[in-house]
């Protein structure tokens, strides 16, 4: 749970100048950071809270991946559950505190900068992917069409632009890929009830709420 070996050495194109300084490894990445709670991460709470994205917030789709935004309707602030948490805090606790705003993996425009953006992203995809063979819910693919058509733009090895679809995406096998089989040690990492009178009238933590509310 530290930043691999292999995009920390200065000499290497997967290295970026512009991350914290202070997360380098030995320190864990906080799956749940926040500025204001630094230096708090242990792997039992990174497992705990893939688990609370995942598999207790990830029975719907609407739930897991954000509620519908159609053409045309105002933008309703509502990103699912894997993409509050960890997608956004690992975002934010990679990029460098020293740069105005956070750049490079704190900040939207200048995220991509870092090579190590890419394999962020990957590992929310593969997340994605096991969430639709948990058991319970309905955890499948969004069927809306105006979600199914949204459609991006890249240049492909030929530097040929290519229009592709979100629902060209969905089965990594038709990309040509699948994700290593290997244990997933956060699938069965429940959080521990707490015990305390408050806990029991509290029908949720600060994850609990963002997680049903969708903020």
């Amino acid at each position: 749970m530290v930043i691999p070996p292999i995009y920390t050495n200065e000499k290497s194109p997967l290295y970026d100048c512009f991350r914290d300084k202070i997360h380098q490894p030995p320190t864990l990445v906080d799956l749940n950071y926040s500025k204001n709670n630094d230096g708090s991460a242990n792997v039992e709470n990174n497992l705990c809270v893939v688990y609370k994205s995942v598999v207790s917030c990830g029975k719907t789709p609407s739930v897991f991946l954000g509620k519908p935004f159609h053409p045309g309707e105002e933008p309703n602030n509502s990103a699912g559950s894997v993409e509050s948490v960890p997608h956004t805090p690992v975002h934010i606790w990679t990029g460098d505190r020293n740069q105005p705003n956070g750049e490079d993996m704190g900040r939207f425009y200048s995220a991509g900068r870092d090579p190590i953006f890419y394999s962020h992203h990957a590992n929310v995809d593969r997340m994605l992917n096991i969430s639709k063979t948990i058991k319970g819910g309905k955890r499948r693919d969004v069927t809306d069409p105006d979600w199914l058509e949204t459609a991006f733009y890249f240049y492909d090895e030929n530097k040929n632009l290519v229009r592709v679809t979100i629902k060209d995406s969905l089965d990594t096998k038709k990309l040509g890929y699948v994700y290593q089989d290997v244990d997933i040690p956060w699938l069965n990492k429940k959080p521990k009830p707490k015990k305390s009178r408050k806990a029991k009238k509290v029908a949720c933590t600060t994850f609990w709420c963002w997680c049903s509310t969708g903020r």
